[in-house]
């Protein structure tokens, strides 16, 4: 079978020639769908309902800039959506569409390489200048200060795994694999 693409809102099937089908295009639903969130994933971050995608680029509805650069994304337990970008650390408000930067100078001048929403609804976020955490209560992200077995200050964290145990694995750039437990 052929299919012509020919941008987003073009999918037919080149070799459908029944013109008495009342829905002669309705096998390529599933298809069109799948092309119009791949093409969305291309272009920017978005969102897919199943009908279409909502894609917010370098200034969202309020007209906050963040970077086109998103390295990361997670949900906490509120349905907050943050994003992690090179350029720091937003939140996306699903209700509104709104964007908006955390406020916390700490994290919003980072590399943002991962973020994790633990069960307390606390947020760890690692980047280039270290971990970061934000408890449930807290509206600040607070440093996490970790050093390597030369006593090196840990930072460029790359990525942060919590286990069953209740301990944070975490890799860095330059300081290996380390374990935090809480």
């Amino acid at each position: 079978m052929n299919i012509a693409v020919n941008g987003i809102d073009d999918v037919q099937d080149a070799n459908d020639t029944d013109k008495d089908d009342k829905h002669p295009a309705q096998h390529f639903d599933l298809f069109k769908a799948f092309y119009h969130l791949i093409a969305a994933l291309e272009i920017g971050k978005p969102m897919y309902d199943g009908y279409g995608a909502v894609t917010y680029g370098m200034h969202d509805v309020s007209g906050v800039a963040f970077n086109s650069f998103v390295n990361v994304v997670a949900e906490d337990r509120d349905k907050v959506i943050w994003i992690g970008t090179e350029r720091g650390l937003f939140r996306l408000d699903k209700k509104t569409g709104t964007i908006s930067a955390t406020g916390c100078e700490a994290v919003d001048d980072c590399n943002i390489s991962v973020i994790i929403c633990d069960t307390g609804n606390g947020i760890w976020v690692g980047s280039d200048k270290g971990l970061f955490r934000k408890n449930a209560s807290e509206h600040y992200f607070r440093p996490v200060t970790m050093r390597n077995a030369d006593g090196k200050l840990v930072t460029d964290i790359t990525s942060v795994v919590k286990d069953a145990n209740c301990s944070l694995w975490v890799a860095s750039y330059g300081s290996g694999l380390l374990r935090y437990d809480l």
